[in-house]
């Protein structure tokens, strides 16, 4: 007779369904706000941490690669010392020191990334070592001070580089992970979430059944709020994914690019140097040359090709003038176009009055208007890259206020829903007891 009591009469089959439907709300709401909890903090792992560090390490890269160009600039002009070279390789050293530092508070507990930055410290400080004596040596008329030139340039090329790389990869890695984040929750939360429609279904079912009214309101209500929770946590996580992967592949991919071209670039006038430093050593030389050969930001005729709109070719800038896809964008990369075929223009005439055996004017060619106009041409670069970076940074920021609301919504809907069911019940039984 108790057992009947609970289960057997009506009311009582209200009462028991009633609260199977409100066990089914709270284990929807949960699920639902452990989801949203997942995707909110990968955002802001993605705006706090992934994020920045992927910007700080294309930052390192490219201050160590000014570094490199200009500590080579410094030597070639000799004595006196170019003041603008040597000013720009120290700012470029500092900002350098100063990234690798912001790039460990960012880090967080990541040992492995900790790991990298140490060596990459501990290689800074070889590197400026190294090349303080190079210069020593070049203002004091010492031999040697060429090969020990080069050998500052292997510590950056051999050690700093392939550390920054490891980094580079490594929190790529964490990005993509971040980006995928949430989904096991989100899908566990759609399936709680439908099973208890479902039971909120049967039990408008159940109450027509045994009351011969087509609808109970307030249980189309609580059954619609569910509804519109699980829409709102889909299309949350929809907007968020799209914004994450827009700022990937459109932002930081943009970054990574235009961080090669100017790392390159750095390299290439970085060679460009050593190769006039090294006219006494006809192997070093002729290696330095096959090293130039190899670096291709693109040709001057394929350049002339892409202003025209025919960007068919290979080379980072040909890449990139692909890759734009709006006004600003592609007249940022013409920009670039632009003044790396003015340096290159400088670079082939220091080169014919190399091979002429007038090293004067092809010094004097590259202190002055082959420096100026790379110059020129990395201002343009850091213009685009401030530009991407700006892109990035807005990508995760909107990512992550695609979910503002959502934890609050994962709260109230199913809460107001559980309220309209119990009372969609509570109806039904008062009715019995009268």
């Amino acid at each position: 007779m108790a057992s009947r009591g609970f289960t057997g009469s009506t009311p009582a089959r209200f009462r028991l369904t009633s609260l199977i439907s409100l066990a089914a709300i709270v284990a929807t709401a949960v699920a639902a706000l452990v989801a949203a909890q997942q995707l909110t903090e990968a955002s802001d792992r993605v705006n706090e941490s992934t994020g920045p560090v992927l910007v700080a390490t294309q930052d390192v890269f490219a201050s160590i690669a000014e570094a490199d160009a200009a500590s080579a600039a410094v030597f070639l002009s000799g004595t006196p010392e170019d003041r603008e070279q040597r000013r720009l390789y120290e700012l470029a050293l500092e900002r350098s020191s100063a990234q690798v530092q912001e790039v460990s508070r960012l880090v967080g507990d990541d040992d492995a990334t900790h790991g990298s930055l140490k060596e990459i410290s501990a290689d800074l400080t070889t590197y400026s070592g190294v090349v303080e004596a190079a210069r020593v040596a070049n203002t004091q008329g010492v031999l040697g001070g060429p090969q020990t030139l080069t050998e500052a340039i292997g510590v950056v090329q051999e050690g700093i580089v392939p550390q920054v790389a490891d980094i580079t990869a490594r929190t790529q890695e964490r990005l993509d992970e971040d980006i995928d984040s949430g989904r096991t929750a989100l899908l566990v939360a759609g399936l709680i979430g439908i099973i208890a429609i479902g039971i909120l279904v049967a039990g408008q079912v159940l109450l027509t059944r045994r009351t011969n009214r087509l609808f109970n309101i307030p249980l189309v209500v609580a059954t619609g709020l569910l509804i519109a929770m699980l829409v709102v946590l889909l299309s949350s996580w929809v907007r968020q994914q799209q914004a994450l992967e827009d700022a990937r592949d459109g932002g930081y991919d943009s970054i990574a690019l235009t961080a090669e071209i100017q790392n390159t670039a750095f390299r290439y006038k970085t060679l460009e140097s050593l190769a006039l430093i090294a006219t006494g050593d006809p192997a070093e030389q002729a290696a330095l040359a096959e090293q130039l050969a190899a670096v291709d930001l693109g040709s001057e005729a394929l350049i002339a090709e892409a202003r025209v709109g025919n960007a068919a070719g290979d080379g980072l800038l040909l890449e990139a003038n692909r890759a734009a896809d709006s006004t600003r964008e592609q007249a940022a990369t013409a920009e670039m176009l632009t003044r790396w075929d003015r340096y290159l223009n400088t670079s082939q005439d220091i080169q014919l009055a190399l091979d002429a055996g007038e090293l004067a004017t092809a010094v004097e060619l590259a202190t002055g208007p082959g420096n100026a106009d790379f110059n020129g041409f990395n201002t343009s670069v850091e213009s685009v890259l401030s530009d991407n970076r700006s892109q990035f940074t807005d990508g995760l920021a909107d990512a992550r206020n695609h979910l503002d609301l959502t934890p609050l919504l994962m709260l109230a809907l199913p809460a107001a829903a559980a309220v309209f069911a119990l009372w969609g019940y509570q109806l039904r039984i008062r009715e019995y007891r009268r």
